[in-house]
């Protein structure tokens, strides 16, 4: 995890996704005193991070997309129009 402050109570936050989620990280300012803006663009924003943040995730944990339109020889060699 990389954190710097970026602004007057800006703070740019660099994770691994596969070792920890923003709610976490969301959890830890919390529990350390710090308050987040509640203001309508910044819940904004974090929704946007939890929904962005999950695509990544599901994504990443997939599985290989097939080479070529006939995965697994789907279609006989015979039908197939090349």
């Amino acid at each position: 995890i990389e954190a710097k402050f970026t602004g007057p109570e800006r703070l740019r936050i660099q994770y691994d996704l596969t070792k920890l989620r923003f709610g976490q990280i969301e959890e830890n300012i919390r529990v350390s005193g710090f308050e987040l803006a509640d203001g309508f663009l910044a819940r904004w924003k974090r929704s946007w991070i939890y929904f962005t943040e999950e695509n990544d995730y599901n994504n990443m944990m997939a599985g290989p997309t097939p080479c070529c339109s006939n995965p697994k020889g789907i279609i006989s060699a015979s039908r197939r129009k090349d």
